[in-house]
């Protein structure tokens, strides 16, 4: 569930003619049970892993689960949830600014601004022993809570001049702006409470209290934490306009942001527009089907600092006996010293990431702008990305800094087509259409050949992804599956293949050392075989008014990209874990006879695939490189997706009731989101996101997300007065 409880108030005072003061302020307080989500652990992928012959319960009441042999590792997804529903988590939050603005002088306006936002958190959750599950709690009935609080300063001062000299309209602003960010939380655990209500085996919540806990245990507070940073930017923009045809527009900034050593800390970035509106020109042809047209471009140049964090210049030490105790006393004296270790690796030459962006495009009107349409070609670069390196085996175990290391290019289109249509004089209608590409490169690394990213997955079968000169960002990277060995004399004639038999993966032969296949699968075979970014996405605005009713619809679609459905380990490979079978593993599995066409083993010299069609390797006990132990494209599918987003049916009632009422406007409506989904993609949602992972590298990785995007029916009422 989720409670929210919110507020919003906007206000405008005008005290002369010429000095105004207003505020806005949006607060808001919400409360919500903390659950995990795309990871191995959460209740989505437990649901999938869990045995279907384990019931909830067991014969005595109490939860059943894996601890049994031969049922695997997965936990009881009920379970955990029923036991985390006392655990909360609450979010107070304020934001909002205040601003006053002074005119004078005819032409000059000045503007200050100060606001921000101020987060305060607060958590609880208790840890169950999970007396069920093949692997139970190391810590017995555990106990944490922890809170902080999250703050944002900006203030703002700008000085704008407006003038207009005959034909010429020009507007110039001068300003700065500061911003700080400061943030503190602290965390605490304690474990081996004392159980309470002995029929369910809980803790009760009232005593739910790190003082509760037993004496002997130990209270872990060294969860705590600071930030701080800040941004201090100047900047200028001129805007320019000759006659309504001739438009130009320039900025320049210069950022200074703390997360840099002194040297590095500013960089200077300037853009500019320009655009011809065509049809204010007298030579423009005057036409009953064309009665617009402008014609723009750009070029700018911006920062980014969203990558790195404020100690990134510092070589950091921590404090840890786990990674730096050591016995001063002597061997096994039972007195282990707290020692300092290398945390992280500081970098004192990083600076701004910069992207520059370069774009081209026109807009036109057709039949009094009934129809529109829109049309925009960009470039993007992305030059000094801001990137951790891999670490070297021999690095110890420090992590790397953020440096500058290479350059991502992204191009593409932006395009949108737009009627505006009246049947009669009580039905009117609106359609929008818009569609964007974008080819993603890495164009370069520096002496860096390439970095990879482990993600919460990839720890057992190795990396999803590879960021490399000439490919993708997020690209999936492994072994190329060449379909299913279908007989031993097919073994025997491909590419020698560790582990190779009927019925298990086929690779194909990449490459060897030399960069030509080379009869042998290895590392050098490996290759890159998907895209999660799209190849497309497009969006469909549809809106009616029919008298007093109103009706309107989005739809989405991203068409290209694909998706790694990790789930698909867990399920399609009872070796890995003994858990949950899918039914595309247990019907259209590969299935091995011998030529009298009895079932048999894949160690029989007369085994092949009875079923030469089947896509999903032999069912077999044994984990090895040609079916389990590997990143392969076995995982990937189509995440292609067509989403009713939003349908809305509304409405009004007529002026002419409400005036005696004093109300201008009262609207009833009906509202669903997420209606229907068309994708061939076989998990819950195909729409995934980078933030699932904390990692610009790994997207498009599916396991055992919770699907976000679920149907919700709204009704409302407008009423304004």
């Amino acid at each position: 569930y989720l409670k929210r409880y919110s507020a919003r108030i906007n206000t405008l005072f005008n005290i002369k003619d010429n000095i105004r003061v207003g505020e806005n302020l949006y607060v808001f307080n919400k409360q919500n049970p903390s659950f995990t989500n795309q990871n191995e652990g959460n209740a989505i992928s437990y649901s999938y892993r869990e045995s279907p012959i384990i019931p909830i319960y067991d014969i005595m009441g109490n939860y059943a689960g894996t601890h049994s042999q031969g049922l695997g590792n997965s936990q009881n997804p009920v379970a955990n949830q029923l036991r985390a529903q006392n655990n909360k988590s609450n979010d107070w939050q304020m934001s909002g600014n205040a601003f006053a603005e002074v005119d004078f002088l005819k032409h000059f306006t000045v503007r200050t601004s100060i606001g921000g936002t101020v987060d305060n958190y607060y958590y609880y959750y208790f840890n169950y022993t999970q007396y069920e599950n093949a692997e139970n709690n190391t810590n017995p009935n555990t106990f944490g809570e922890g809170g902080g609080y999250n703050s944002q300063l900006t203030w703002t001062n700008t000085l704008t001049y407006k003038q207009t000299f005959g034909k010429h309209d020009v507007k110039f602003l001068l300003g700065t702006e500061a911003n700080t960010y400061y943030g503190r939380q602290i965390a605490g655990t304690r474990s081996g409470y004392f159980i309470t209500n002995s029929s369910n085996l809980t803790v009760d919540p009232n005593l739910w209290t790190l003082g509760f806990g037993p004496a002997s245990s130990q209270t872990n507070t060294d969860n705590g934490g600071v930030y701080q940073s800040s941004l201090y930017s100047q900047f200028g923009r001129l805007d320019y306009s000759y006659n309504d045809r001739y438009l130009l527009s320039g900025v320049l900034r210069r950022d200074g942001s703390s997360r840099f050593a002194p040297g590095h800390q500013y960089g200077y970035f300037p853009s500019f527009t320009a655009g011809w509106r065509i049809s204010n020109e007298s030579f423009f042809p005057v036409t009953s089907w064309l009665n617009e047209l402008k014609i723009r471009g750009g070029w700018g140049k911006l920062g980014s600092i969203n990558n790195i964090n404020a100690t990134n210049p510092y070589n950091l030490y921590s404090l840890n006996a786990a990674n730096a105790g050591y016995d001063i006393a002597g061997v096994n004296s039972g007195t282990i010293g707290v020692g300092a270790y290398a945390s992280q690796n500081g970098n004192t030459n990083t600076t701004w990431e910069q992207d520059i962006i370069t774009n081209i495009g026109f807009d036109a009107g057709f039949f009094q702008n009934k129809l529109q349409l829109s049309f925009d070609w960009y470039k993007k670069q992305i030059s000094g990305l801001l990137f951790q390196p891999a670490t070297s085996d021999f690095g110890g175990g420090a992590s790397p800094a953020y440096v500058n290391v290479g350059d991502i290019g992204n191009t593409g289109i932006d395009a949108s087509l737009a009627y505006h249509g009246n049947v009669s004089k009580d039905l009117s209608f609106d359609a929008n259409l818009t569609f964007t590409t974008y080819d993603n490169k890495v164009k370069d690394l520096g002496d860096t050949k390439y970095i990879t990213r482990n993600n919460s997955g990839s720890s057992r079968i190795g990396a999803f992804t590879r960021l490399q000169t000439g490919e993708a960002v997020g690209a999936f990277y492994g072994y190329v599956q060449d379909g299913l060995f279908q007989n031993w004399a097919d073994v025997n004639k491909s590419a020698k293949q560790g582990d190779a038999a009927p019925g298990r993966f086929k690779f194909k032969d990449v490459s060897g050392p030399d960069g030509k296949p080379d009869g042998i699968i290895d590392d050098n075979d490996r290759a890159f075989f998907g895209n999660p970014n799209p190849k497309f996405t497009t969006g469909l605005n549809l809106g009616v008014n029919f008298k007093n009713f109103d009706f309107s619809t989005f739809l989405y679609a991203s068409v290209g990209n694909d998706v790694i459905n990790y789930v698909r380990y867990w399920t399609d490979f009872p070796q890995v874990f003994e858990g949950a079978v899918s039914k595309d593993a247990v019907y259209n599995s590969a299935k091995l006879v011998d030529n009298s066409g009895q079932a048999t083993y894949y160690q029989n010299p007369e085994a092949h695939i009875s079923n030469p069609g089947a896509k999903v390797p032999l069912l077999e006990r044994s984990a090895n490189f040609s079916n389990t132990t590997n990143f392969n494209s076995y995982y990937m599918e189509d995440g292609s997706y067509l989403r009713m987003k939003s349908l809305i049916v509304g409405y009004s009632i007529p002026a002419s009731v409400l005036s005696r009422y004093k109300i201008d406007k009262f609207r009833i409506y009906l509202q669903a989101t997420n209606l229907f989904t068309i994708t061939n993609y076989t998990g819950l949602d195909p729409e995934l996101s980078a933030s699932d992972f904390g990692d610009n590298m790994n997207f498009g990785i599916d396991l055992g997300n919770y699907p976000a995007n679920q149907k919700v029916y709204t009704v409302g009422v407008n009423v304004t007065f």
